[in-house]
């Protein structure tokens, strides 16, 4: 029996925050620059996208840039990307996933793993 490869999505692991690791990400609105940014907590990364936790809600298609800092290791990395999906987390909360514009490149990942922000043991 043969298997039809054709709907097959091939997606990079995602790299979960390390444990005992928060790591928060600002994101701005492409549409809204003079609005203050929405700071959230990092709960995953991919080359492709990332999931976070934010307070606020976003709009599907919205275009964002997201500013991820990590000050001890001297390290900054700016993303676009948009809002792919969102659910309610609980009554305070969402979950948002966001697809970046163009792949992060593995020097930037590396330098994650490095700083003990992504953990590489657990990719999912």
């Amino acid at each position: 029996m043969s298997h039809d490869g054709a709907e097959y999505i091939f997606r990079d692991p995602r790299y979960v925050i390390a444990e005992g690791q928060q790591t928060f990400v600002e994101l701005r609105r492409d549409d809204d620059p003079a609005a203050p940014p929405i700071s959230s907590l990092l709960v995953d990364l991919s080359r492709k996208g990332m999931q976070i936790l934010a307070d606020v809600s976003l709009e599907i298609g919205e275009k964002i840039t997201v500013f991820l800092r990590e000050p001890s290791a001297e390290l900054e990395v700016q993303l676009s990307g948009k809002v792919q999906w969102q659910r309610g987390a609980d009554d305070q909360q969402f979950v948002i996933g966001c697809q970046f514009a163009e792949d992060v490149n593995w020097e930037v990942l590396g330098e994650l793993f490095l700083s003990g922000i992504l953990d590489q043991k657990t990719a999912v």
